[in-house]
């Protein structure tokens, strides 16, 4: 009996599937091919709500490419006065949560300036070597290139930024941000995810996760600032070269290892060890600063 019923129950899971895949509509793609002539500088904003976005810079004009499915209704292009704006258009789309996907390179100008918005898109730019802004409420967002500076946020997916920018600004509410080749003034934060950071000629830099771990190997300019947080975590710092600079290391429940000097110190009461450990030290004359705060976990300078 039990055989039967397990047969049974198959066979009609089967035939379900397949009335299913039949009535299901198969949702085709179309093409999307736009262009207008630029001149100078430009201002680009892309505005789609699902799909991927490719961003390519170079070139004297501004060119869309590539597929958007049958539920979108098109993709306007619109040129005026330096400005231009890139739409997805979808029925009804302030009421849809769920719209469907547009997948387009454009090409720009590499000295534009360029602006992605989307709710669940994943982003790339690169080439652009003006400011570059992308925003997205879920999807993964990459610059790599040379752009004046560079601000990502999303609230859950990655960030990767390779770019030789002057001033990055990094948020994820949830994911993991990776900044290379950077220089001058770094912010990175998320939630729940680790930082990790490679920079030359670092001014300042402001880093923080709550839930994951922060590294950074970066050299600090005279006079340079460097901060990193981290709630349940561990802070790594590898400085290259010769640091001029005043440490503040602590933690509340952890332990502090460096291999640049200093002394440990325990908070003492009534006799006894509290919790809690902190490190100060100046190496050179201590013109820079570097603060680190770790609430639970290691802190590691190098």
């Amino acid at each position: 009996m039990t055989i039967r019923i397990f047969k049974s129950v198959g066979s009609l899971f089967i035939l379900a599937l397949v009335l299913a895949l039949v009535a299901s509509p198969v949702l085709a793609k179309r093409s999307v091919d736009k262009s207008c002539d630029v001149s100078g500088p430009v201002r680009v904003s892309v505005e789609s709500m699902s799909g991927k976005i490719i961003v390519l810079g170079g070139g004297t004009s501004v060119q869309v490419r590539g597929e958007i499915g049958d539920d979108v209704e098109g993709v306007d292009l619109d040129c005026a006065g330096g400005k231009v704006v890139i739409s997805v258009l979808y029925p009804d789309h302030m009421k849809r949560m769920s719209a469907g996907e547009a997948d387009l390179e454009i090409s720009v100008p590499a000295s534009s300036y360029v602006r992605v918005e989307g709710m669940s898109t994943n982003q790339t730019i690169k080439g652009v070597t003006g400011r570059v802004v992308l925003e997205a409420m879920s999807g993964d967002l990459v610059v790599e290139g040379h752009p004046a500076d560079v601000r990502a946020e999303t609230m859950s997916g990655d960030i990767r930024i390779s770019a030789g920018a002057g001033k990055v600004t990094a948020e994820a509410a949830s994911g993991n941000i990776t900044i290379v080749g950077v220089s001058g003034v770094v912010r990175a934060e998320t939630m729940s995810g680790n930082i990790e950071v490679e920079a030359s000629n670092l001014e300042e830099a402001d880093l923080a996760t709550v839930a994951g771990s922060v590294q950074c190997r970066c050299d600090l300019s005279p006079g340079g600032r460097l901060s990193a947080e981290a709630v349940n975590g561990s802070v790594t710092l590898d400085l290259q070269d010769s640091v001029n600079a005043t440490f503040n290391l602590e933690t509340f429940n952890g332990s502090i290892e460096s291999s640049l000097g200093g002394v440990e110190r325990r908070p003492k009461k009534d006799g006894r060890y509290g919790p809690g450990r902190s490190l100060e030290f100046t190496l050179g004359s201590g013109e820079g600063s570097v603060n680190v705060s770790v609430f639970n976990g290691k802190c590691v300078v190098k």
